[in-house]
């Protein structure tokens, strides 16, 4: 405790972090703003470095280039061989065979019987409903049937294969032999179906059974009568070494259409270029470039706002931590217990907001009536009949009136209440102070300092002038 300043504990003011964040949040709104002011200056930054950085396209009409023939000529074959490749491309990317693992391919095989059937129309039946299967009938029927095989048809008709079972050489003699008019026969024939996994094969064979029973009508029409049965569905997983060569035979086609492309293109002069990038609509590398790098200013711009962002937030954070360390007023209740010897008998909370939840109205109410108790209790006990509210800064209309509002209390108490602001600075205010004898502080947070309060008990003490204690007041 120091000697001269009985009234102190110590001099030593420590932070309260809890009330220094508190503090901070309550500013959200001037953070704010400073957060959106510096992410306006930094975007400009960000925006205009863009600017600058991006280069002025220089192009040159395509219709008033003039090619030799075998210049045209070149172009003729550039343009070709882009669509070629194009068309390639689209393909490799789009097509469930060339997607399927050749490793590991997933397919349905089901095994029909074509019965009952003249041996004359037994080949015609057996080709229809193999042409069916390969040219289109089963995708279309496929695709009327369920809206999932939305795909485009040529990517379904590869998964699909129909193959024809022929009896072998010695019952086919034998069956010559003895051939007549209206002999019934019979063949089967297999249809494979891959996937791009186990469920989807399934699921098209399900579809393709459908698809075969409703066909088998028609075939019977228009081939010949016959009875088409379902002999056996298989479903497995194989490793299909033709496949296997067939994409890599598309890999490697791809890969020599780009290299004689890029050949053909490398040796354009201004003018070939021009031709060829209007005939084909592709942009040409400059042009690419430039849109990389407006891509990337935007993407620079963005980061400087975002930087702005916290940078705003921070740079306000620690203007306001500096205000808060370096400002010698009190800055709470627990602040004034902990430095301060004379008691500390509460806050009183003026600012009440319509929206303010009951509980915490509640709080404030009570509050006040435990300060007020306190005092009250005090002052009987010690016999005091006059007090004066004293405060080393004026008071606010509210403020005054929540004080008169206290004095009416306590006169109902018999206790004859008092005011006195601005008590350091104001002379007239001190015979009031003198009258009453004993006083009761009053400090405001944010706006009393420590030195103010020094002030105050210097001047009480040198008059023999009694301290009841100090309130808090916050708004």
């Amino acid at each position: 405790m120091d000697k001269n300043n009985l009234w102190r504990k110590t001099k030593d003011i420590e932070i309260d972090l809890a009330d220094f964040f508190k503090a901070v949040c309550m500013k959200w709104k001037q953070a704010f703003a400073c957060a959106i002011l510096f992410a306006v200056l930094f975007g400009a930054y960000g925006y205009l470095k863009a600017e600058r950085s991006v280069p002025l396209p220089a192009t040159e009409a395509a219709g008033e280039i003039e090619l030799s023939e075998e210049e045209r000529q070149a172009v003729d074959t550039a343009v070709q061989l882009q669509s070629e490749t194009s068309s390639l491309e689209e393909y490799l990317d789009h097509s469930i065979l060339m997607q399927v693992d050749p490793y590991h391919k997933n397919k349905a095989v089901l095994l029909y019987s074509i019965e009952h059937a003249d041996r004359r129309d037994l080949q015609k039946i057996t080709e229809s409903y193999i042409s069916f299967v390969e040219n289109g009938g089963a995708v279309a029927a496929l695709k009327q049937f369920r809206k999932k095989w939305g795909i485009d048809s040529s990517y379904l008709a590869e998964l699909f294969n129909a193959v024809p079972k022929y009896y072998s050489q010695p019952y086919q003699v034998a069956v010559d032999s003895t051939a007549m008019d209206g002999l019934q026969s019979e063949t089967v024939f297999c249809i494979e179906i891959a996937g791009r996994d186990a469920e989807m094969a399934g699921s098209l064979a399900l579809d393709m059974q459908e698809a075969l029973n409703e066909y088998s009508k028609k075939a019977g029409k228009q081939a010949g009568s016959h009875k088409l049965t379902l002999i056996s569905v298989e479903k497995g997983i194989e490793s299909d070494a033709g496949l296997q060569s067939q994409q890599h035979d598309k890999r490697q086609q791809l890969q020599s259409y780009t290299a004689n492309l890029k050949a053909v293109t490398d040796s354009f002069n201004n003018g070939q270029m021009g031709v060829y990038l209007e005939s084909t609509g592709a942009e040409s590398q400059d042009t690419a470039e430039e849109k990389a790098v407006e891509a990337q200013s935007a993407r620079v711009s963005m980061k400087y706002i975002l930087a702005g962002l916290a940078g705003g937030i921070f740079i306000y954070a620690c203007i306001f931590a500096c205000q808060y360390v370096l400002h010698d007023t009190v800055k709470s209740e627990k602040q004034l217990k902990e430095l301060y010897t004379f008691p500390v008998y509460g806050s009183l909370f003026l600012k009440k907001k319509k929206g303010l939840p009951f509980t915490q109205r509640a709080d404030a109410s009570q509050s006040r009536a435990k300060l007020l108790e306190r005092i009250k209790l005090v002052c009987r006990k010690r016999g005091i009949t006059k007090l004066c509210l004293v405060s080393s800064v004026p008071f606010s209309g509210r403020e005054k009136e929540c004080l008169e509002g206290i004095g009416k209390q306590f006169m109902s108490w018999g206790i004859e209440t008092s005011m006195a602001e601005n008590v350091n600075g104001d002379v007239a205010v001190w015979d009031v102070i003198a009258q009453a004898g004993n006083v009761l502080m009053v400090c405001k947070a944010g706006e009393t300092t420590h030195n103010m309060i020094d002030e105050e008990m210097e001047f009480y003490l040198e008059n023999d002038i009694t301290v009841l204690g100090v309130m808090a007041m916050v708004c």
